[in-house]
């Protein structure tokens, strides 16, 4: 019974089933928790499954189009900020950098503290002559890892790219220095 609601109701479905049983449905109470808790738990999401099923067969079509679209709603229905870090690294060698930023917000919404994340974005919004913000990401990637190299090393190439070559010399000897 537990897998096949688990199967048949989505988290937000079970939890409203929850929140409208009366106080002596015990037994229902306990076969819905339980779903709620194996959705949770044990279970893909069956959505990503699907998206990652797509992505096999756009990728043996070698539609660039269809390629970038099943990236993108895979990074952006997930909830793994390395499925973002990787889709954005894909999509950066495809030169497909608006679907590059879509898939960056989602990025940031899971990667907060993810110093790897703050780096790509850096790098991303560098790409794309975004130097004041990208700036603002390699800081915030050696403010989680003082000892990222490759971080300060772009953070010298950004602060060069706006004219604060001083600051630049210090981020590179910083780099050297790691």
């Amino acid at each position: 019974i537990v897998e096949f609601l688990r199967i048949w109701y989505d988290e937000k479905r079970i939890a409203a089933l929850l929140g409208g049983l009366s106080a002596q449905a015990t037994i229902e109470r306990i076969y819905l928790q339980a779903a709620s808790q194996a959705s949770r738990a044990n279970s893909p999401n069956l959505v990503v499954a699907a998206l990652n099923r797509d992505l096999e067969e756009a990728r043996a079509s070698d539609n660039t189009d269809e390629l970038v679209s099943v990236l993108v709603d895979r990074a952006v229905t997930g909830e793994d900020v390395y499925c973002c870090i990787s889709t954005v690294a894909e999509l950066r060698d495809l030169s497909r950098y608006s679907e590059v930023l879509v898939v960056s917000d989602r990025m940031v919404e899971l990667g907060r503290n993810n110093e790897s994340a703050w780096w790509i974005i850096g790098v991303i919004l560098s790409d794309i002559g975004r130097h004041v913000e990208a700036l603002a990401a390699f800081d915030k990637a050696v403010e989680f890892n003082h000892s990222n190299a490759s971080a300060w090393l772009h953070k010298s190439i950004t602060l060069r790219c706006i004219g604060r070559h001083l600051e630049s010399l210090v981020a590179v000897d910083k780099a050297i220095e790691l």
